[in-house]
């Protein structure tokens, strides 16, 4: 379900796969990253910090 909830995002940001990002990523990137560092719920840890690794 996380690995689902990821993808879709990623799909939404561009194509991982092919280096292409909307310039949204840019403002995504700020709530990823917020997300990634003061949720205390364990799966939206896991799933933004598994897009941010996707993303790099």
């Amino acid at each position: 379900m996380v690995e689902d909830v990821g993808n879709k995002l990623i799909n939404v940001l561009g194509s991982d796969h092919a280096g292409v990002y909307y310039p949204v990523v840019f403002k995504a990137l700020d709530y990823i990253v917020e997300m990634a560092n003061n949720t205390d719920h364990e799966a939206c840890k896991l799933c933004a910090l598994a897009v941010l690794n996707d993303l790099y």
